[in-house]
């Protein structure tokens, strides 16, 4: 689980973090709409194969006594792996991550060749949400307790939630 806690603190991995909430996934691919407000959000959604079995780090340990490069290599397609929850952020997220076996192949690549065996994935989408409404969608999200103050658990999230509701919602 370093990985996760590793991507959680900036560094960059081989792991894309997904949330199974899809209300959470929307709120990350609108949040950010005060900051830049000539981007459409993205949302991909993904649906797991039912006789996929996902990787539970502390069942299957994704090292062993092999290197990052020598564990990474045997992975086809994508992976989903379910951490434990260790970390609060990725509880109150719903989160999930995914490792790819090509990490060069972008998610709409994946997509269009629909490469799908040897993955966990049976189908792959991309939703987009029109920069216009990503105001609105916060909002929105705000009314269902979705927002920085309960995705984020921490005073930082509490601090910004505070701020963007209450303080950038009136300008």
């Amino acid at each position: 689980e370093l990985l996760f806690l590793a991507m959680h603190d900036g560094l960059p991995v081989r792991i894309v973090y997904w949330s199974s909430n899809p209300l959470v996934a929307l709120y990350f691919a609108t949040a950010h709409f005060r900051k830049d407000k000539m981007t459409n959000g993205i949302v991909w959604v993904c649906f797991r194969k039912e006789e996929a079995k996902p990787i539970r780090p502390y069942e299957q340990p994704l090292l062993e006594d092999r290197s990052f490069s020598e564990a990474f290599a045997e992975f086809k397609g994508i992976r989903l792996i379910y951490p434990t929850h260790m970390i609060r952020r990725i509880d109150a997220q719903s989160g999930l991550f995914s490792i790819h076996g090509d990490p060069s192949q972008s998610l709409e690549k994946f997509a269009q060749k629909c490469c799908y065996e040897n993955s966990d994935i049976e189908a792959l989408y991309k939703l987009i949400i029109p920069k216009d409404n990503r105001g609105k969608i916060v909002d929105m999200l705000d009314y269902c307790d979705i927002s920085e103050r309960t995705i984020y658990l921490d005073l930082d999230g509490a601090a910004r939630g505070i701020v963007n509701n209450e303080l950038l919602r009136n300008n």
